[in-house]
């Protein structure tokens, strides 16, 4: 199944905070018309994310990676 980028729905979301229609919420953060009236439809016109850009404190996948090798080899 597609996933979409967080990053591409938050963008979808700002655009709807700032009174853009979906369709053009959508055109701007590169999502399909129709995958960003699904958004909308199912989080009821409200964005279920935060509209901030993350902060960096969470690990990145390679951080995680990294960090199971370690665990499975048994270092703490």
């Amino acid at each position: 199944m597609f996933s979409v980028l967080r990053s591409v729905k938050r963008e979808f979301w700002r655009g709807i905070a700032v009174g853009l229609s979906t369709a053009d919420a959508a055109e701007a953060a590169g999502a399909s018309r129709q995958g960003a009236e699904k958004w909308f439809r199912e989080a009821g016109g409200m964005s279920p994310l935060s509209l901030s850009d993350p902060s960096g404190r969470f690990l990145t996948l390679l951080e995680r990676e990294q960090i199971a090798v370690g665990v499975a080899r048994g270092e703490s």
